[in-house]
C-alpha cells in the first residue's frame, strides 16, 4: 500500500499515528499530527533556516549589516547610496527589515546600478519616500517568474522578464 493514501482527505484534521523503531511494532508510541495540504511553506522554511546557519557559520552572521544600520535606526534622516548596486534578490513581502529611518530620505543613483539596483530606486520614487540624485540607473532590470516546482520539490530559476533601459531618470 502507499503510505502517503492512508493521509488522503485529512488536511487540517487530527490524525494518530503510530511511530516507533521497530516495525514489529514495539518500543513504538502513538502521536496525534494535522497533516498539511501543501508543504511549500515548511520546505521554504527550512530552505531558510539552513542558508541562516550556513551563513552564520561561514560569516558569524550578519554582523557587518548589524554594526552599522540599527546604530543609524535613531537618525531623523538618512541617504542612502545606491550607486554601483550590481542587483541581485530583492525583498518582495516587506519583511527584510525591522528597523526603519522615518524621517526625510535621499537616494543618490548612478548609471552602474542595474537589475535589483534598479528596482530599489524605482520603488522608492513610486512611494515617493524622497528624491532621487544622481546619473540614470543602467535600465536592466531583470526578474524571473512563473517556473514550476519540479517533481521532487526542487526548482529552476531563469530570467524571463525585464524593464527596458533607464528604469529610473
Amino acid at each position: 500500500m502507499n503510505v502517503y493514501g492512508f493521509f488522503e482527505n485529512t488536511s487540517g484534521k487530527i490524525v494518530e499515528i503510530t511511530v516507533g523503531p521497530n516495525a514489529d511494532g514495539t518500543g513504538s508510541r502513538t502521536v496525534q499530527v494535522v497533516p498539511i495540504g501543501n508543504e511549500a511553506a515548511l520546505r521554504n522554511r527550512d530552505w531558510v533556516e539552513g542558508n541562516l546557519r550556513k551563513v552564520n557559520a561561514a560569516t558569524q552572521g550578519h554582523e557587518y549589516f548589524k554594526r552599522y544600520f540599527f546604530p543609524q535606526a535613531h537618525k531623523d534622516a538618512v541617504i542612502v547610496d545606491e550607486r554601483f548596486n550590481g542587483g541581485g534578490r530583492t525583498c518582495p513581502t516587506g519583511r527584510c527589515g525591522t528597523a526603519s529611518i522615518q524621517g526625510p530620505k535621499l537616494m543618490i543613483i548612478d548609471e552602474s546600478a542595474g537589475s535589483g539596483g534598479d528596482l530599489l530606486p524605482w520603488m522608492f520614487r513610486k512611494f515617493a519616500l524622497g528624491p532621487l540624485v544622481g546619473q540614470r540607473t543602467w535600465g536592466g532590470l531583470v526578474g524571473t517568474l512563473g517556473f514550476p516546482t519540479l517533481m521532487d520539490g526542487g526548482s529552476i530559476a531563469a530570467p524571463n522578464l525585464s524593464k527596458g533601459r533607464g528604469t529610473v531618470k
